[in-house]
């Protein structure tokens, strides 16, 4: 299992920052898959970590819950019906370039993913299947890059 990409520092929160009030602002994490049985893995894949998810397996329907706003992690499939996974990424980055945007693909095809990831499409592309720790790892580090102030905050890197 491959994930390309760059890793920031390595640090579990439970929070990225502060909203208007001052009060925590809880990360959110969508995962979209239109193959059930991967959303069921990425759930177990996921499960304990200490933020919201939302498992969506339509990509429509992921694409109304960014619209909405405050989706911090987008983890995505490639091969999708309606809205592949690049374009997901595109449209969540115009929604809000904020979001960080992982792609996940089971056909592994090396000149997409690194025209997406060039083209700041996504940060970072992965192989399916995938190895659990791996997968979490870089989940909490990207994570930890939107704990970071805006003065420190850097594209990972």
């Amino acid at each position: 299992a491959r994930i390309s990409g760059p890793w920031p520092g390595h640090t579990l929160l439970s929070s990225v920052g502060t909203g208007s009030g001052g009060d925590m602002v809880e990360l959110h994490i969508l995962c979209v898959d239109d193959d059930e049985a991967v959303l069921r893995a990425t759930r177990r894949t996921l499960h304990g970590l200490p933020w919201r998810m939302t498992f969506v397996g339509d990509p429509l329907e992921a694409l109304s819950i960014l619209e909405r706003g405050g989706v911090h992690i987008l983890l995505t499939d490639q091969g999708m019906p309606h809205i592949d996974g690049i374009s997901l990424c595109a449209r969540a980055r115009a929604i809000d370039p904020s979001t960080i945007r992982i792609l996940l693909t089971g056909s592994f095809d090396r000149v997409s993913a690194r025209e997406a990831v060039a083209a700041g499409q996504a940060e970072c592309v992965g192989e399916k299947p995938w190895e659990a720790a791996t997968l979490r790892r870089v989940i909490a580090e990207y994570a930890a890059t939107l704990r970071a102030p805006a003065a420190e905050r850097r594209e990972p890197g």
